[in-house]
């Protein structure tokens, strides 16, 4: 039986979209849990680049930019619902952009 984790990093747009929808709820628990969410996106990408063929990575490298501008993620985190917590875990997301 193969281990789940033997299998390739690829760009997860349903986690990414169930991600955004916990981003965007009006409860601080949900937006934080998907903030999170969306770091571990980022965390899985930057081991993708370390791990995996040019190719790989720069498609995955690219999908994930562009879900994050079409989603106007950086508008989320610094619009106004702007929360001190949510602007904390937003690091990962700078860094990537």
């Amino acid at each position: 039986m193969k281990d789940p984790l033997d299998s390739p990093l690829t760009f997860d747009k349903d986690g990414l979209d169930l991600a955004f929808k916990y981003f965007t709820s009006s409860t601080l628990t949900m937006r934080l849990a998907g903030i999170a969410q969306i770091n571990s996106h980022i965390s899985m990408f930057n081991e993708l680049c370390n791990n995996e063929s040019i190719i790989e990575v720069e498609n995955v490298g690219q999908n994930l930019a562009n879900w994050l501008i079409e989603n106007q993620i950086i508008s989320h985190i610094f619009g106004p619902n702007l929360h001190v917590e949510v602007g904390i875990n937003r690091q990962k997301i700078g860094n990537l952009i």
